[in-house]
């Protein structure tokens, strides 16, 4: 029978997927009803081409069905879904096939072969002059690009965590998504004033205010663009959002109103080309619905979105702060090969430099201070990680961490094997995180050393990477089904990850089929358990997380179920006893404790032995 948190976590998985369906149920029948050039239709099938064929594809299609039957005429409606049909039937064929199906002009091809095909066939008895193909030919090729970028907004709105901290090229995929969705809601128009334009330019507005003349000179030129494709009649529009978009960037220092001002100066001029005055003027009207509503939205929901997009808007300061350090580097005899300075969700700096490996001997103390004071940071000058390859010396500079952990990791093979059946890596990622990854393979030996590094070493190349934990857990979980189908064996591994944030003592527990870990802080025992399976067992992973605020002192055990096993009282009598008997409580000491405790009792009670694993570690 289920328990109550098993159950819960089923009706919010069930609630999670429900809510995924209606939404690209929704966005199909919606994006199927944006127009191109006026008279075509193919961001339904472009949809449909961007979702994974095991990922929502039936729901798209239904939706994109829904969505050309309602809004077209039925000899049109007719021929996209022809092009829906074709699509779904492709990628049906060739899903086997990774390769081609993993290729970044896998879905644009689809689009482009089903689209222009059904172009060529609805139309081959007609009168299909030149300039009829050429049009067939164009709408398929803007499809197919624009099937790129939907694609790859998809999947970091999947892959992602949560979107703080974007980059711009993710930035520019997502506008790119954004203003195709917003196309048909251009077509809903109140006395004559388009809801998708008003929408447009508040968007517009939004980011240059947060983001400055990059976000909005970007955003101003997509919206302008494609609303431009759109309708051929508008296009006044691109110049005038694409211009207005960076010269309010250029002005959002004046605050909301003074940027507002420009910005509607500036639009009205360049609405001035356009040669029907009615147009000119329900354009002027969307700009003051637009501003208005802007001027209204509260101060703190904008400071949301300059978080998500804090990365773009670090870019010109960076861009300036990278120019000064080379500067300084220059003053010092020093040329920079390449210098990058990033900025992540947590507002703070990281800077690689790369210089020649015979100039490493010129970076000092004094130099490293002069970049804090650039920067306004307090960088970590005792603690600079550097790498040599190549003759290139890379140099990573931090700012000053909060807090420091020490550990001490001992292990013991079953029965003194050659091979222990555990696996552990640990490391410390550019942002600031210590991690520690330990892996139980299944059984003992070689064989399960090999599973249980596989698993660490992979968990740790992704940690590194910026993957999440699910993803992560999910790439490592379809390895080991893959092993194991392979192997003809069965290839399972336990994954338990300690990661704690060195600035703010923020540390989460990640486990999947892993047993609990500890907590000692003033000689008390918190315990961190999950109920979770290993990796390498089904399709669908288990894993589980547990958030926590660590202070200096604390220490944290991660054990194998080489000590577990054992079971709970035995492990919290022998914690207690060490922790109150220990004064100087040396990691070392600690860890050998646990080990040779845990070999002795199972002696004792004739218990078969095991490969053992214990990470003692302490935050100061």
């Amino acid at each position: 029978m289920k328990n109550a948190k098993e159950i819960v976590i089923n009706k919010r998985y069930l609630t999670d997927l429900i809510t995924r369906k209606i939404i690209y149920f929704t966005v199909s029948i919606l994006i199927s009803q944006g127009r191109l050039f006026g008279t075509s239709f193919p961001f339904g099938v472009t949809f449909l081409s961007s979702v994974s064929y095991k990922d929502n594809i039936i729901i798209v299609f239904f939706g994109a069905i829904i969505g050309y039957l309602a809004s077209l005429k039925l000899h049109i409606g007719m021929k996209y879904i022809s092009s829906s049909v074709l699509v779904c039937m492709l990628k049906f064929l060739l899903s086997d096939f990774k390769k081609i199906r993993n290729h970044v002009l896998f879905s644009p091809i689809i689009t482009f072969v089903s689209l222009f095909s059904t172009n060529i066939a609805v139309n081959i008895s007609s009168n299909f002059g030149r300039y009829d193909f050429f049009l067939a030919f164009l709408e398929s090729i803007i499809a197919s690009v624009i099937t790129h970028f939907i694609e790859q907004t998809l999947k970091i709105i999947k892959y992602r965590e949560n979107l703080y901290n974007i980059n711009l090229k993710e930035f520019v995929y997502i506008i790119i998504s954004l203003s195709v969705l917003l196309l048909p809601i251009s077509s809903v128009c109140v006395f004559r004033i388009s809801l998708g334009q008003v929408l447009s330019i508040l968007l517009i507005l939004s980011i240059s205010y947060v983001s400055g003349v990059t976000g909005g000179t970007i955003a101003g030129t997509i919206f302008g663009v494609i609303f431009n494709l759109n309708n051929l009649n508008l296009n006044y529009i691109a110049g005038s959002y694409a211009i207005s978009g960076l010269v309010s960037g250029m002005f959002n220092y004046m605050g909301k109103l003074g940027m507002c001002i420009v910005f509607v100066f500036t639009s009205v001029i360049m609405s001035i080309t356009c040669t029907n005055i009615t147009d000119t003027v329900i354009f002027v009207y969307e700009i003051i619905i637009s501003v208005i509503i802007f001027l209204l939205i509260p101060k703190e929901f904008l400071e949301k979105i300059r978080s998500l997009l804090s990365n773009i808007t670090m870019q010109n300061k960076s861009n300036n702060l990278e120019h000064k350090i080379k500067l300084l580097f220059s003053k010092y005899n020093i040329n920079i090969n390449n210098i990058n300075l990033t900025k992540n969700k947590f507002n703070r700096i990281f800077i690689k430099v790369e210089i020649n490996k015979n100039s490493k001997k010129y970076i000092t103390k004094k130099l490293l201070n002069n970049i804090s004071k650039i920067c306004n940071r307090n960088f970590d000058i005792n603690n600079i990680f550097t790498e040599t390859e190549n003759n290139i010396c890379k140099i990573y500079l931090q700012e000053v961490k909060k807090f420091n952990i020490e550990y001490f990791v001992t292990q013991h093979a079953c029965n003194n094997n050659n091979f222990c059946g555990d696996s552990y890596k640990s490391f410390e990622d550019l942002n600031g995180n210590f991690n520690i990854i330990i892996s139980d393979g299944m059984g003992t030996g070689a064989n399960a050393m090999k599973e249980s590094a596989l698993s660490s070493e992979l968990m740790k190349k992704l940690l590194e990477n910026n993957i999440n934990y699910k993803s992560s857990i999910e790439f490592i979980n379809q390895i080991m089904l893959l092993n194991s189908k392979n192997q003809n064996n069965e290839s399972l591994a336990t994954l338990d990850i300690f990661s704690i944030d060195l600035y703010t003592g923020n540390a989460n527990f990640v486990k999947s089929g892993a047993p609990a870990s500890y907590i000692i802080r003033d000689n008390k025992i918190k315990k961190i358990s999950s109920n979770s399976l290993p990796i390498g067992i089904f399709d669908k992973i288990s894993y589980s997380t547990e958030n926590i605020k660590l202070s200096s002192g604390d220490y944290i055990i991660m054990l194998s179920d080489g000590v577990t096993d054992l079971g709970e009282e035995f492990v919290y009598k022998l914690l207690e006893n060490i922790f109150n008997q220990n004064s100087n409580n040396n990691l070392k000491n600690i860890s050998n404790l646990i080990l040779n405790s845990t070999i002795y009792a199972r002696e004792k009670i004739h218990e078969h032995d095991d490969d053992i694993s214990v990470f003692v570690g302490k935050i100061f």
